[in-house]
């Protein structure tokens, strides 16, 4: 899972508990991760649906599904998630996120 896919399906599952099961529109979920157009979470909302982690009904307006509980889903770590971007190619090694030197152990 990419980290932007993480974070999506972070703010799907936040979004949905709270609002009694109700999904949030593409335009939401645009402004929630900053996108430039709804063109970019339709292709995050594609990646989840591909990978099993969430179902849509076509032709329906908040049609997404969580197929998993959360606590399945959250159990990928972050390290993970980075190290599959740099494997696809999709982030350089050099991108991934460094703790500053006081925070390291």
């Amino acid at each position: 899972m990419m980290p932007r896919e993480r974070q999506l399906l972070h703010y799907l599952q936040t979004y949905i508990a709270s609002h009694d099961g109700v999904a949030p529109t593409v335009r939401e979920i645009q402004a929630e991760l900053g996108l430039a157009s709804p063109s970019g979470p339709s292709r995050l909302l594609d990646s989840l649906e591909r990978q099993g982690l969430i179902a849509r009904e076509p032709s329906r307006g908040r049609n997404i599904r969580l197929t998993r509980p959360p606590a399945d889903l959250a159990t990928v770590s972050d390290a993970e998630i980075y190290a599959e971007a740099v494997r696809r190619g999709i982030m350089s090694s050099t991108a991934l996120p460094v703790r500053p030197q006081s925070q390291r152990q």
